[in-house]
């Protein structure tokens, strides 16, 4: 069972979700953002939540682009074998509402380098 204030904070949060109509708005820009500029750079990602796999493909690329995030601040996680399938390791990288426009550009920018 959960302990009583890990249940009272999701009952807070599960009364304020519906009234969140700018945060999910902001959610579905910023995400929108990302996936566009990310298909502009012929990366390969998939799906259409929140949450973006690029996949790279090989363990070195992925791990190289996730050093490229990390010097730059962003925190970005690189899922490899056997998590995932051979020849498809990827960044996992997760949006959510409280990411800003600059920090999504930042992301894209760190990225775009290969």
């Amino acid at each position: 069972a959960l302990p009583t204030p890990i249940i009272a904070v999701n009952l807070s949060a599960m009364d304020r979700i519906p009234s969140m109509h700018q945060e999910r708005h902001h959610l579905h820009t910023m995400t929108r953002k990302l996936r566009t500029a990310l298909q502009s750079q012929n990366l390969n990602i998939r799906g259409s939540s929140p949450i973006v796999p690029i996949i790279y493909g090989d363990n070195a690329t992925t791990l190289t682009q996730q050093a490229r995030c990390e010097m730059v601040g962003l925190n970005i996680v690189a899922i490899r074998p056997p998590t995932v399938p051979e020849n498809e390791s990827r960044l996992r990288v997760v949006v959510t509402a409280a990411h800003t426009e600059s920090q999504v550009q930042q992301l894209i920018e760190a990225l775009a380098c290969k």
